[in-house]
């Protein structure tokens, strides 16, 4: 069990590593390297980008923290497990719900075009001032006043699930389920809306936003497969031991991080098909 428990947090090192650079790396590109035209469209997915690698930086050194003290037992710090956990678990939490306002705001963009169009920076700043703000402060009153989470943590404590209480955690996994299930819904009925746009008219739709719905289904993908069923199952499979669990769920988590910055890399900074015979413009790089 013990060579289980190391194999993951190795795994889990490594995969928050990649998740990391690819994100930033993400964001480098398009703000400082300008590889990318700026879509004011996607202002919700490079909020998104920025999430990511936040989280994924806490979860590297979460990790980092959890394979040392496996093999120094005196390099075990008081509190620090929550100290990592917590900004880790708030942001993953604010993540899960821009997720969800991304897919709604694709819905809206695919459903009412003109209407996005005209109002989208109102759209944007209402989701963020009136529901993305609000929900990363209910997350907190929930953990230190409704469930009175202590930043007292016994020592030996280096997992998540003791850095926390019950009913904190019990709040944490049913908003993941909750949101996570509420974004698969919304991408299906965008899905179901593409698919009757595309047999109806068979017009293009607009690149720009096409890029953006791309990487919206694409997390409601990543959310579904390497979220949802593996926290659901972990949560409900009472038979399985937590000390083997948790870190699974940890490298399901962060291996779907790497393969949707793997994939957004590419969708971003594809380079466009020239014709034969059609002379490529000039392109320059800055960095």
């Amino acid at each position: 069990m013990l060579l289980i428990v190391l194999l993951t947090s190795i795994l889990a090192i490594l995969f928050s590593f990649l998740a990391l650079y690819l994100n930033s790396f993400i964001l480098f590109s398009i703000f400082y390297c300008k590889r990318a035209h700026v879509n004011r469209s996607m202002i919700l997915i490079y909020f998104k980008f920025g999430l990511d690698a936040i989280i994924m930086f806490f979860m590297f050194f979460v990790e980092i923290y959890n394979l040392s003290t496996s093999y120094r037992v005196n390099l075990i710090t008081k509190n620090i497990a929550f100290l990592l956990v917590w900004p880790s678990s708030s942001t993953a939490s604010i993540r899960s719900t821009l997720a969800l306002l991304i897919s709604i705001s694709r819905v809206i963009a695919a459903c009412f075009p003109i209407f996005f169009r005209r109002y989208q920076e109102k759209i944007i700043k209402f989701e963020i001032i009136l529901i993305l703000i609000p929900d990363g402060l209910l997350d907190q009153l929930v953990m230190i006043g409704f469930c009175k989470n202590s930043i007292n943590t016994p020592l030996e404590c280096d997992r998540f699930f003791c850095a926390i209480n019950s009913c904190y955690y019990f709040y944490w996994v049913l908003h993941e389920q909750t949101v996570g299930c509420l974004n698969v819904v919304f991408s299906l009925i965008l899905c179901i809306r593409i698919l009757s746009s595309h047999y109806s008219s068979k017009t293009q739709t607009n690149k720009k936003l096409s890029i953006a719905t791309r990487i919206a289904l694409l997390n409601a993908f990543i959310v579904f497969f390497f979220n949802i069923i593996p926290s659901y199952a972990f949560a409900n499979f009472t038979s399985a031991n937590i000390e083997v669990a948790g870190p699974m769920a940890t490298v399901t988590k962060t291996l779907g991080f790497v393969i949707e910055g793997l994939i957004t890399r590419r969708v971003l900074f594809r380079k466009p098909r020239v014709s034969p015979g059609v002379a490529s413009p000039n392109v320059v790089v800055t960095c």
